[in-house]
């Protein structure tokens, strides 16, 4: 799995496999949404998809923006915001 991960990928995997097992997420598509997000990071795979959770709008299980939220789905949203960045 991690053959040409670089050493801060297979970090950044592994902490965001921890947190959807943290928030029940079952363990093999917690592993393969992780991997999916790793490669989706790349400059050079152009995949403007999200998640809601990562987006500062997902306030428990709803989004502050109304929209549907669909915390472990890979989609393309027009309110999406980072969490962490600035508006």
């Amino acid at each position: 799995m991690y053959g040409d991960w670089t050493e801060k990928e297979v970090l950044r995997f592994q902490k965001r496999e921890m947190a959807f097992l943290r928030e029940r997420l079952n363990p093999l598509k917690a592993e393969k949404l992780a991997e999916q997000m790793l490669y989706r990071d790349r400059p050079d795979e152009c995949d403007d998809r999200r998640l809601c959770f990562e987006c500062q709008h997902l306030d428990e299980l709803k989004c502050k923006i109304k929209l549907h939220p669909l915390r472990f789905v890979l989609q393309r949203c027009d309110g999406f915001a980072l969490i962490g960045r600035a508006k």
